[in-house]
């Protein structure tokens, strides 16, 4: 239920909000000091339901729990991946939710709904919230989808291919979209450039080609889509360097994709004494003039 709860929030247009911790399933602690309950806790004295005068044993949060319900944190991690790449879940405004948002019939109480955008590479996205202690089925208006949110699974892998009528189990959501055979996915295409790139480090001599990735990318959008890497890259530090790909698409939408490249130790440029066949070369001063000697070792 926990997890049905925050995926209405977040395939909901509008601005999503998640409470901290929500992620882990967190909870708060009644904490008893004295015998005295030190928030407004229950009549059992286990939780407190609004801590805002708690200490931190209430407040605090416990990251074994995100040990304990990693799952539960993947799952709305995909689901804010599918919202960061898809657009149907980001309109702007009233008229733009009625131009293409559309509700199902369901006798039985579920809400489901198709959103059709032909602008999107998710030409039609189906979305159900089976709300119901029991099992329903959904049907799926004769076309084929591909899964990509179910009870157990977000993100925007495809989990199945699906038709004909979806048998949601109890408190399941499901996201599934039919692709958009004129729209490219940049998301995809983007993330494939990048897992292209060679798994190699880089330094002031050997420097990353961001031209032949934006290139890369160019190749497979729309002649007016721009492709732009942001990055601050220092070739003379060593360390790990962020680099953001950012696609605007022929509509305008702005899809941003992150990786980061490793910067070896510089190579120097300013020897001034060279090693040859063992034999060193060296300068001394000696009373104002300059002596020039080899020493053969």
């Amino acid at each position: 239920m926990q997890k049905q709860a925050n995926s209405i929030v977040l395939t909901s247009n509008g601005i999503p909000f998640l409470h901290g911790g929500v992620e882990i399933m967190r909870s708060k602690p009644c904490t008893v000091i004295g015998g005295e309950a030190q928030g407004e806790c229950d009549a059992t004295l286990q939780y407190d339901h609004n801590s805002y005068r708690s200490p931190d044993e209430t407040n605090q949060i416990d990251w074994q729990w995100k040990v304990d319900n990693l799952n539960v944190f993947n799952y709305y991690k995909g689901l804010i991946q599918i919202r960061k790449s898809v657009d149907v879940f980001s309109y702007d405004s009233k008229e733009d939710l009625q131009q293409h948002l559309f509700f199902l019939p369901d006798s039985s109480g579920m809400v489901s709904y198709i959103v059709y955008d032909e602008q999107s590479p998710w030409e039609y996205t189906l979305v159900a919230y089976n709300n119901a202690v029991t099992q329903r089925s959904l049907d799926l208006q004769g076309y084929t989808w591909n899964l990509v949110v179910n009870l157990e699974t977000a993100g925007l892998e495809t989990i199945e291919v699906v038709e004909g009528t979806y048998v949601m189990e109890p408190n399941e959501t499901v996201v599934m979209y039919i692709q958009n055979a004129n729209v490219v996915f940049v998301p995809g295409i983007v993330d494939a450039a990048i897992s292209a790139l060679p798994n190699i480090t880089y330094n002031n001599e050997n420097k990353f080609d961001g031209t032949s990735l934006i290139e890369a990318i160019k190749a497979e959008l729309h002649a007016d889509a721009t492709v732009e890497l942001i990055s601050n890259i220092d070739y003379d530090t060593a360390g790990d360097y962020n680099i953001t790909v950012k696609v605007t698409d022929q509509f305008g939408s702005v899809t941003t994709s992150s990786f980061t490249i490793t910067v070896t130790d510089p190579v120097s440029s300013s020897h001034i004494a060279i090693i040859i066949g063992r034999i060193l070369g060296g300068i001394a001063l000696i009373g104002g003039g300059v002596l020039f000697f080899l020493k053969r070792t």
